[in-house]
């Protein structure tokens, strides 16, 4: 595909200030392993087809009519894998309030169950020591946070005032966190 080199969003242009957008739920790996395992109810079943078959088509448009700073989607890497990116590319600290992350129904039941993808760990090697987590986040929203997505959302980093005309457009998007100058950590979770 072509794309306009003025209409380009990458995930290097985080900016201290801005506050980080979510536009989708995550738990698609831990739901797709309840699948497998015959384990996952039919309401958490249809609820992850619902966000996994939701283009994005509609979020980016939004964000590049507000005016976004950086952007990157949440797959394979999870949000935490995604994240480090897009603060290692910007060379700023992205604080993430775990409380404030939107899940798919079920999603901390079935890890607990044991739920898991190998991009669990995998995840959590990829970001290594560039992550601190808060003890008072559980461990099983740790397991969700580096959780890997199949057609996640987008995380887009943007300025407070176009973020809150961003929620009023794009439904499921939710704030998760905002953007500081850069610090030992490229990401605190809370």
């Amino acid at each position: 595909g072509l794309v306009h080199p003025d209409k380009v969003v990458t995930n290097a242009g985080a900016k201290p200030g801005d506050v980080l957008v979510l536009t989708k739920p995550i738990g698609t790996g831990a739901i797709n392993t309840a699948v497998k395992h015959g384990t996952a109810s039919e309401s958490t079943i249809a609820a992850s087809i619902r966000a996994m078959t939701t283009s994005a088509a509609e979020a980016s448009k939004a964000m590049t009519k507000l005016g976004a700073n950086a952007c990157t989607d949440v797959t394979g890497f999870g949000l935490l894998g995604h994240a480090y990116e897009m603060a290692k590319a910007s060379d700023i600290t992205l604080n993430i309030a775990a409380k404030d992350v939107p899940l798919l129904p079920d999603v901390l039941e079935l890890i607990r169950m044991g739920m898991l993808t190998r991009g669990d760990k995998n995840n959590r090697t990829y970001v290594g020591e560039t992550v601190t987590i808060a003890e008072s986040v559980s461990a099983e929203m740790q397991s969700a946070l580096f959780d890997p997505q199949t057609a996640g959302g987008l995380l887009i980093s943007m300025s407070d005032a176009n973020a809150r005309e961003f929620l009023k457009t794009v439904d499921d998007a939710k704030i998760i966190g905002r953007v500081s100058a850069k610090s030992e950590f490229l990401i605190e979770v809370t």
